[in-house]
């Protein structure tokens, strides 16, 4: 069944997974909208401030082999404190699976992560999609890392806008997810692989 016109808004999550879309998109996933939530809000005295979740607070998933289309999903406004992870974005998750035959890989495309903060221990930021179905139209505007000297990871991202977030360096993690060749940080531009 496909799933559709879903707000998630004004929440706060103590202990747990945090919010997710997915895993399951073979219907399609469109139109998501999570925004204004708290994610990883600890009683005084649990983990210490360390960990209230044991996953991404801010998180997409699927796998290649789901089929249809994720589209517009955007998460906004949303401020998390204590989890393993600030945001996750895979088409690998629980498996390693390849694109499927005889119908077309999952799609994930116009997803939005704009203005999210992450406080105490979410660190990670990722946006992890496959060299046979990169993602398309991810936009990350404003988000900020407080505890994180280099959280980004990028993986098979075609095409981006990314502004404004903290740490710097997401811009180029993008730029650097899509080419198979050699990025040189010195001259910040790409050289043949040998």
């Amino acid at each position: 069944y496909e799933t559709r016109n879903v707000t998630v808004r004004n929440n706060i999550f103590r202990i747990g997974m945090g919010i997710a879309v997915g895993s399951e998109s073979s219907g399609g996933i469109h139109d998501v909208y999570i925004y204004d939530n708290i994610v990883g809000v600890c009683e005084f005295g649990h983990c210490d401030n360390e960990c209230c979740g044991w996953g991404p607070a801010l998180h997409l998933k699927t796998t290649m082999s789901r089929g249809n289309i994720i589209s517009n999903i955007q998460f906004h406004n949303n401020t998390v404190y204590n989890t393993s992870s600030f945001i996750l974005l895979e088409l690998d998750y629980q498996t390693k699976d390849g694109p499927p035959s005889g119908y077309t890989p999952t799609t994930v495309r116009n997803i939005s992560f704009v203005n999210n903060k992450a406080l105490g221990g979410a660190v990670g930021a990722d946006w992890h999609c496959s060299a046979e179905d990169a993602c398309e139209q991810i936009t990350v505007i404003n988000n900020t890392v407080f505890n994180g000297q280099n959280p980004w990871g990028c993986k098979y991202i075609r095409s981006f806008n990314v502004s404004g977030n903290s740490p710097a360096g997401l811009e180029k993690c993008m730029r650097k997810s899509m080419n198979p060749q050699t990025f040189d940080e010195t001259k910040e531009s790409f050289t043949e692989k040998q």
